[in-house]
């Protein structure tokens, strides 16, 4: 029986290549997709969700979530569309006629208790869910998200994006008791891609590997600006280690996230003392095989 997966996504370039990837892994069964505002409006991520599974031929739902986080709002302009200089044709499907929350609660009812998700956004769908069907938490067998960091952030110094934008939601998350996998930006910055694997992507002469190669070529073209020559691919990584678990060493503790105190808004608190593992919540990966990820890919879509 192949995995039946949910992706929780803002597309956003790199959540745009974890896609792509998904759509070869055929140990998987991705049941559709759930948007949420982030790197873009809720609109403009639903949009390019739709668009991208348009270029790859991917028939699967795209059920709409919250437009904005639990406890804040977020202004983006309707011209930031999330994928750059990335241009994908106008879809004419529609989204999915119910919205995320209630796609995520049938999903977890119907397959159960089997359903692992996949998040790689902020996470107000995730908490929303658990606020309208409390139940849901003995549903889900597992949740894989990139965000959070034990090092650096990359929206305040302690603060990884995702964290940031909906701490309030990662809080609900984080205490529901659902086995959760941190992959943080500390791990996904140490997988980074280079120029010649975008030359490699572009060989390959198929839709993935096109299209990838464009995705990476945008983000390249990014971080060039603000000084940086890695590709950097988090939501890509996040996504081969949920499928590829021996790739990752993980280590598990007892994770909050700050919530209250708005210089450190976002930032991941790690309990290192020695604790009952009864009392650990979160297995968080704290190094990464970065040549057995950039050799999968490859594989994954030559």
């Amino acid at each position: 029986m192949k995995r039946p997966i949910i992706i929780d996504c803002d597309p956003g370039l790199d959540d745009a290549a974890a896609l792509v990837l998904a759509h070869k892994v055929e140990s998987i069964n991705v049941l559709g997709l759930t948007t949420i505002v982030g790197n873009a409006s809720m609109e403009n991520t639903s949009r390019n969700a739709l668009n991208l599974l348009d270029a790859i031929g991917w028939d699967i739902p795209v059920a709409k979530g919250a437009s904005q986080p639990l406890a804040r709002e977020r202004k983006l302009s309707n011209k930031r569309n999330g994928l750059g200089k990335l241009v994908l044709q106008e879809s004419e499907k529609q989204f999915y006629n119910i919205e995320a929350v209630d796609f995520i609660y049938n999903e977890a009812t119907k397959n159960n208790g089997q359903l692992e998700i996949l998040s790689i956004g902020p996470m107000t769908n995730i908490a929303n869910t658990l606020l309208k069907y409390p139940d849901v938490k003995n549903l889900i067998k597992s949740i894989t998200f990139m965000g959070g960091t034990t090092g650096a952030g990359n929206i305040t110094p302690w603060a990884e994006f995702n964290m940031y934008v909906d701490p309030q939601a990662a809080d609900i998350v984080f205490k529901s008791s659902i086995p959760l996998t941190m992959v943080g930006l500390d791990i996904t910055k140490k997988a980074f891609l280079r120029l010649e694997d975008i030359e490699y992507f572009s060989s390959l002469n198929n839709i993935h590997g096109t299209l990838l190669s464009n995705i990476f070529l945008a983000i390249h073209n990014r971080e060039c600006l603000w000084g940086e020559n890695n590709i950097e691919v988090h939501d890509a990584v996040a996504f081969i280690t949920m499928i590829l678990p021996e790739i990752i060493k993980k280590k598990k503790f007892n994770v909050s996230i700050e919530t209250n105190n708005k210089e450190a808004l976002g930032s991941i608190l790690l309990d290192y003392r020695n604790m009952p593992e009864e009392d650990k919540n979160i297995d968080v990966a704290v190094d990464i095989d970065i040549e057995g990820f950039r050799s999968f890919i490859k594989e994954l879509v030559c």
